[in-house]
């Protein structure tokens, strides 16, 4: 059998002979694939691994970075990105439903109000799904050309992201409910431009334009879903409670 040549590990830059680095255990470089995303199994993907700490510092120092990385092989020292947005979203419904903080948000239409419980967990859950449409879109529109199974990992590093903040910012809306609901608007385009930006080629306004083009998307989808799980909930109460 032929010996595999050798490459720089991803993650220390010393050679790799065989399957994993000797120096720090790295896997040796390989594509990103759809099976490597969904290697962890559902009871995994609800276990916290080592590397988050490492991964949420790279992520809040240089995203990009981190984002280039982990395309390039260097995976096994950081968290997987599905992991990691689960629990974000999962740590986010949890903090929104204890503070109460669409009760206090005048912006939000009152009659919608009663279903922004189920509509925040089902959506931050349906994520999963919607991030396949942006990650598309990514494919055909930025450059430089990366597989749509590379643009959905960094958007779910991305998006993970946006939701730690998002629940970092959630006590301020005790004092201001409304400017934090702005925040909660604005932060994710903004995290997406920033974490993108240094990924691509071209003008600066290009690559902002685009990357905004592909939060857009995302965008539609979590509205389209909002819209869908209110439209069941409200089929399901007439149908327990004709009038």
């Amino acid at each position: 059998m032929t010996e595999p040549v050798p490459i720089n590990c991803p993650h220390c830059q010393q050679p790799v002979h065989g399957r994993f680095c000797a120096h720090c255990g790295e896997r040796r470089p390989e594509p990103l694939r759809l099976g490597h995303l969904l290697g962890p199994s559902l009871e995994q993907l609800g276990q916290l691994d080592g590397p988050i700490g490492r991964t949420l510092a790279a992520l809040a120092r240089s995203p990009g970075a981190l984002l280039l990385a982990y395309w390039q092989g260097d995976r096994s020292h950081y968290s997987h990105p599905l992991k990691l947005l689960f629990w974000s979203a999962t740590l986010f419904i949890a903090a929104l439903s204890v503070s109460g903080l669409f009760d206090q948000v005048t912006l939000v239409d009152p009659s919608a109000k009663e279903w922004m419980p189920l509509v925040m967990a089902l959506n931050n859950y349906m994520v999963f799904v919607y991030l396949l449409v942006p990650a598309v879109l990514a494919h055909w529109l930025l450059t430089p050309r990366r597989r749509i199974i590379e643009w959905y990992v960094a958007l779910s590093f991305v998006t993970a992201l946006s939701n730690l903040i998002k629940t970092a910012v959630l006590p301020v809306g005790y004092l201001f409910p409304d400017p934090v609901f702005w925040v909660h608007r604005l932060l994710p385009p903004m995290l997406y431009a920033w974490a993108l930006f240094p990924l691509l080629q071209g003008r600066a306004g290009w690559r902002i334009g685009r990357t905004l083009l592909v939060y857009g998307a995302y965008f539609l989808m979590s509205i389209s879903g909002n819209a869908l799980i209110i439209a069941i909930g409200v089929a399901v109460e007439s149908w327990l409670n004709p009038v």
